[in-house]
């Protein structure tokens, strides 16, 4: 049940090259992971000391993380009055066409989502006489281009039928989900169930993988007992990597829309 040893290396040293890319001084941190015994204890440990770093002398970008601090960080001289009369008739249009829009980029996408170059995809699309791209893609565009995505199948153009799962369309629905069921003040504990009931794991990628799994040990080890909210503070600095990916501004749409 537990993670091999080799895995919890590879996420250490990701970890690492996080934190020396959001300025802290990691330096000697490899060779000490690098000395390590293969044991649990000793990579455990070591995990947890990572989120004591410190930050690099000088260095100039400060980004918190807690809600009063990122005001404290703001500009005094923004402006802060209102900035338009919102009419809700107008706006409700704007957002319908907004996720609608975000739907139809997610299939559009998808086939395609093994990262080519822009050079290749034009020479895909030209070779079967569709650039520039007007449509969804085509099954000729994909043997075109030699690979594609495993959703091909429900995403290419004459195949689509419904809209395919995927992680930012999913993170929208989740988003709407938090407020329909819990309003504006929900919390992380109640984002931790929404994401266990709703999310299979294969529909996460990266840092949100890592969330959700921890989120399945949570709630094997607290089902029936009283849960710590401070416990899930301290997840995303343990044993996760690439955090800064979960920023994305799409994460947060459902709340823009509301």
């Amino acid at each position: 049940m537990l993670p091999s040893l080799a895995f919890l290396k590879h996420q250490l040293e990701g970890i690492l090259r996080n934190k020396f890319a959001q300025g802290h001084q990691t330096s000697g941190y490899l060779a000490q992971l690098e000395q390590l015994p293969a044991s649990y204890d000793a990579y455990l440990e070591f995990a947890h000391s990572l989120a004591d770093i410190p930050m690099r002398d000088k260095w100039s970008y400060y980004e918190p993380n807690d809600l009063e601090e990122i005001w404290r960080e703001c500009d005094p001289d923004r402006p802060l009055g209102q900035i338009g009369v919102l009419n809700l008739k107008d706006s409700s249009k704007r957002v319908e066409a907004g996720f609608l829009a975000s739907v139809c980029g997610s299939m559009l996408g998808k086939p395609i989502e093994v990262n080519p170059s822009l050079s290749e995809l034009r020479q895909a699309l030209t070779s079967v006489g569709e650039w520039p791209l007007n449509d969804y893609i085509s099954e000729e565009v994909l043997h075109a281009l030699d690979r594609r995505h495993w959703s091909w199948f429900e995403t290419t153009r004459g195949r689509i039928r419904y809209v395919a799962p995927d992680d930012d369309i999913n993170y929208t629905l989740m988003g709407m989900m938090a407020l329909e069921q819990f309003g504006d003040g929900f919390t992380k504990r109640n984002l931790r169930d929404l994401w266990i009931n709703h999310l299979p794991i294969s529909t996460t990628w990266g840092p949100e993988r890592a969330i959700l799994v921890r989120s399945g040990i949570s709630y094997l080890e607290h089902d029936r007992e009283l849960f710590n909210h401070s416990e899930i503070e301290a997840w995303p600095d343990f044993l996760v990597q690439d955090t800064e990916l979960c920023g994305a501004a799409i994460r947060a749409d459902a709340y823009g829309y509301a």
